[in-house]
């Protein structure tokens, strides 16, 4: 649990600095084009009010689709449907 918590907080922070990142760079190309940006606007903006942020832990990889290519069978064995 450790280790997954600490993962999940790692991913976390990094879709955080990547998005504080790409905000920066939007705003100051809309300053470089004459676009007005203002301060109040920026005060309440946010890096992690974004759906793709999952805060709960929670992860889902449809490898279902993948399974037979992920997954070695002896053979004669059947392949399970998904439930």
């Amino acid at each position: 649990m450790k280790a997954i918590s600490g993962s999940h907080a790692l991913l976390t922070n990094i879709v955080l600095a990547w998005n504080t990142f790409r905000m920066h760079e939007v705003v100051e190309r809309f300053k470089r084009d004459g676009i007005p940006v203002e301060d109040d606007w920026l005060r309440r903006i946010g890096p992690a009010n974004f759906s793709h942020i999952n805060f709960r832990g929670t992860m889902r990889f449809g490898v279902e689709k993948f399974a037979a290519a992920l997954i070695q069978r002896a053979p004669g064995q059947a392949v399970r449907a998904a439930s």
